[in-house]
């Protein structure tokens, strides 16, 4: 049987990949809830610390994860920036699926 094309390739585009954020937006990046600083606390890494912003960030505008290749570079460099971590130290974001889920379950 055929597969029902239900999104336009331009719709599916923007359901599988974080939105564009205006300046604005990207301050829930650093408001974070008590929780989520503790937690922030205990990221050993600098990619691991800019991933976790990320998602957090990204979920709470858009009520939504995405895979971490698909992260944004301009949100990447934004974050980096503003928590003074050091771009050079930040990894391409290939998280393990295990990883990737388990942050899914603290945010």
């Amino acid at each position: 049987m055929a597969r029902k094309e239900y999104l336009t390739p331009e719709e599916r585009n923007r359901f599988e990949y974080p939105p564009q954020l205006l300046t604005e937006q990207k301050g829930l990046f650093l408001q974070l809830p008590d929780w989520a600083s503790n937690y922030l606390k205990t990221l050993q890494t600098p990619t691991n610390q800019v991933g976790f912003l990320l998602q957090l960030g990204y979920f709470r505008i858009v009520s939504r994860f995405f895979l971490s290749n698909r992260f944004i570079q301009a949100d990447i460099d934004y974050i980096t920036n503003v928590v003074m971590v050091d771009p050079n130290q930040v990894r391409g974001f290939r998280y393990k699926w295990a990883k990737t889920y388990a942050k899914k379950l603290i945010i």
